[in-house]
């Protein structure tokens, strides 16, 4: 694109401490936006990762190589970008050590894989005395689909060992299949789950009722006992007519949604 030759080795020299530190604060930096993105809402990964290199780009002295190959790559051209094979060693080793440091810190703060985030309420040693019982909690929707059959996927998943957990519908429906197919991205196996009316539940005692969607909270009865309701609502994903990845795209959203309101339940 430029007119020159494809493999040429790079004149540009960077070396020094401070290159090395910062290709370090680069790869460090870069990790841990994956590391943190990944937890809560992995579909936004990209994005942030193209976010932080541009950012790295112009905070950096090195300018944001962090990345071994693109090291090796940018010492094959000698253009304003590029690197100097003698110093790429140096850049590579920092880039690891970045790397690692970022993985240890995340494996310290966040000790449980990304599948199965670390969340306030699983500290069972701290918590079983104050509350050694579980709570009952159902979740509703207007057709127990999708929002409510991830959800309850979700919370039985995360925190099984703090709450006993059911879904249900105001109007009878199916487990849509695209919600089955992105929470086993997650490890959750929703397979099994029928669709339900809150009929079946009238008489039963629930200490929270969450409703996921406007209707559900209009039509939502009255349960025995002193049940707090919270309300949030979320986009219907079954009422998209698209292609399949757009459908599995939008479940993607809405599942990483509700994983983010659950984080905070019984706090909200």
């Amino acid at each position: 694109m430029f007119g020159e030759p494809v493999f040429f080795a790079s004149q540009h020299v960077r070396s020094g401490t401070a290159q090395l530190f910062s290709e370090f604060v680069a790869t460090f930096g870069l990790l841990s936006v994956i590391w943190g993105c990944a937890r809560l809402r992995s579909s936004a990964v990209p994005f942030a990762v193209g976010a932080y290199i541009t950012a790295a780009y112009w905070f950096t002295a090195s300018t944001s190589f962090a990345n071994p190959v693109v090291t090796l790559a940018r010492a094959a051209s000698d253009t304003f970008a590029g690197i100097r094979p003698i110093d790429a060693p140096g850049f590579i080793v920092a880039q690891l050590v970045g790397a690692a440091a970022a993985t240890a810190l995340f494996r310290w703060l966040v000790p449980r894989s990304q599948r199965t985030p670390r969340r306030w309420w699983l500290n069972i040693h701290q918590r079983k005395e104050c509350m050694p019982d579980k709570k009952r909690v159902l979740i509703l929707c207007t057709g127990n689909s999708a929002r409510s059959q991830m959800a309850e996927g979700l919370l039985r998943h995360d925190a099984g060992d703090r709450f006993e957990v059911f879904s249900a519908g105001t109007r009878l429906s199916r487990v849509r299949p695209e919600a089955i197919a992105v929470m086993r991205e997650l490890g959750v196996d929703i397979s099994s789950h029928r669709s339900k009316s809150v009929d079946e539940f009238a008489d039963q005692k629930f200490d929270y009722v969450l409703t996921v969607c406007d209707n559900a909270k209009e039509s939502c009865p009255i349960f025995p006992g002193q049940a707090i309701r919270i309300h949030q609502s979320f986009e219907d994903p079954a009422e998209l007519q698209g292609s399949n990845e757009e459908r599995l795209a939008l479940f993607r959203r809405i599942r990483d949604e509700l994983r983010t309101y659950l984080f905070h339940f019984p706090r909200t």
